[in-house]
């Protein structure tokens, strides 16, 4: 088990932005030494946080907290449990994997700390609460980051490329997102849990802004229609009783039809070349050629890419809350969808079905 003590820390007790710039963040601290991190949260979040910061070479993970005794032999149990304001004092920055409805409370305990945060999607319920958090984090000059980890999967990557270069016009874009029944207890609705994130991939593709949305659903399964002010459909479906994983991503325009696949992290570009009526011994027969383009895509895992950008943004000290920013844009969008599934079938945000 890791010490949870060492000679050269430094306490981060409530500091304003000046002190934290000119104490935490000082050159030689930054350039030089691992960051320290620490992790709360015990559950699936917490455990990926754990493996992917520890295995980091610019980060030196000092502790969790949160790990129920009951929670099993999980690979936290190899380092320091510690109490919130030990990890708080002690280290640089805290990746927070609790539960949803946490976070605001954590989020706000590391800025009063002057601790450097990345957080679990979804950021927080709560738009306004949101904003509250990124306007403290900015004047005490603090990092707060959102990990939407799809928006970083290479499939993801290659398609942002590709609609930018070659596509010009988009009719439709559908995401599924499907998934067995969770093996934890899970507080968030489908909205928070899943289509938020999907809601995510979409602003990172296209950043448009939505004109109206629509949703129908229970708390396991639940269906989005977003009408985009570039009149584009986005169609959201998501499930949590699904007995098969899928994630995957389509993209209509009038000439290509492209498919994304996010677990095989591939792509793939459908074609219509030509379609003609042909005679075969004397039979008129109709007769279709298409053409499938799939480019080579280096696997990665969109965790560690995004734990890396972490650590550059702390490092670098600029855009402090950029991917909190992006987040909040989705939650926005997210509370609107669960009005919609609040309110009868027969009604949606803008008119009647």
């Amino acid at each position: 088990m890791m010490s949870a003590t060492r000679d050269n820390i430094k306490v981060f007790a409530r500091l304003t932005s000046r002190e934290r710039q000119s104490k935490n963040m000082s050159a030689e601290r930054v350039d030089s030494d691992r960051l320290r991190i620490g992790v709360f949260g015990g559950g699936s979040f917490g455990r990926q946080f754990v493996r992917v910061f520890d295995a980091h070479p610019e980060t030196e993970l000092r502790g969790v907290t949160g790990v129920t005794p009951d929670a099993g032999p999980h690979r936290e149990t190899e380092y320091a449990v510690v109490d919130r304001e030990t990890l708080l004092t002690e280290c640089d920055a805290v990746a927070i994997g609790t539960q949803t409805e946490e976070h605001a409370t954590d989020i706000s305990d590391c800025l009063d700390a002057g601790t450097d945060v990345f957080v679990a999607p979804p950021f927080v319920t709560d738009p306004a609460t949101g904003r509250e958090l990124l306007t403290t984090a900015t004047d005490r000059g603090c990092v707060v980051y959102t990990g939407h980890f799809d928006r970083h999967n290479p499939a993801i990557t290659h398609l942002r490329r590709y609609l930018s270069s070659v596509v010009d016009e988009i009719v439709a874009i559908e995401v599924q997102r499907h998934s067995p029944p969770p093996a934890e207890s899970v507080d968030d609705d489908i909205v928070m849990g899943s289509l938020v994130k999907d809601i995510d991939i979409l602003d990172t593709l296209f950043e448009w802004s939505v004109d109206r949305v629509d949703a129908t659903g229970t708390d396991e399964y639940g269906v989005a229609t977003l009408q985009f002010k570039s009149d584009t459909v986005g169609t959201l479906k998501a499930s949590r009783v699904s007995q098969q994983t899928v994630r995957r991503l389509t993209v209509t325009t009038p000439t290509v039809y492209i498919e994304t696949d996010l677990l095989d992290q591939s792509l793939s570009v459908y074609r219509h070349n030509a379609s003609a009526y042909v005679e075969d011994d004397g039979k008129r027969q109709f007769q279709e050629q298409n053409t499938i383009e799939q480019p080579t895509i280096t696997r990665q895992e969109p965790l560690k890419t995004a734990v890396g950008e972490f650590v550059s943004t702390v490092r670098q000290r600029d855009a402090l809350t950029a991917t909190a920013e992006d987040a909040l844009r989705s939650i926005e969008i997210g509370v609107r969808l669960q009005n919609q599934l609040a309110k009868p079938a027969t009604t949606s945000e803008g008119g009647s079905v």
